[in-house]
């Protein structure tokens, strides 16, 4: 029984890091979600002259898993980090409102931004990984000492 028990720990253990893990990926696909359509934004306002509600609706229509992070960041479940979150609420908060030029430079200072905690993120992404799965297991042995 207490190996049956030791066994069902270590994989409550793994399983904690597989979702550590999968939560690293997600945020990074989901900022480069949004770094393109950020992207998309800058384009169609700076060459066409489009308004944001239309850009939205157009991207809409095209990618409708990709627009998550658009709608109200504190209901969906993401998987942003603090300032990550405020610079995206920053960034829908103002679109729409300004100038081409305003709208314009607004894009390329959130896409810089995101671009810089994406990388950052992918740089940390191995590292972060390799610490949360050793410290998981570790956590995993010592309770299994204590129990045994």
């Amino acid at each position: 029984m207490k190996i049956f028990g030791a066994i069902i720990i270590l994989c409550a253990c793994v399983f904690g890091s597989y979702i550590y893990e999968k939560k690293q990926k997600n945020r990074m696909q989901y900022i480069a979600e949004a770094c393109d359509f950020i992207k998309h934004i800058k384009s169609e306002i700076e060459f066409f002259c489009t308004p944001y509600k239309k850009i939205r609706e157009e991207y809409l229509k095209n990618n409708s898993s990709a627009l998550l992070f658009c709608d109200d960041l504190h209901e969906k479940e993401n998987f942003l980090e603090k300032d990550e979150k405020k610079i995206l609420q920053a960034f829908f908060s103002s679109i729409g409102k300004g100038f081409k030029d305003e709208e314009i430079s607004l894009c390329e200072y959130t896409y810089s931004s995101l671009e810089k905690k994406l990388e950052k993120a992918k740089e940390e992404y191995p590292n972060k990984i390799k610490v949360f799965r050793s410290m998981m297991l570790f956590f995993g042995v010592c309770v299994i000492i204590l129990l045994i």
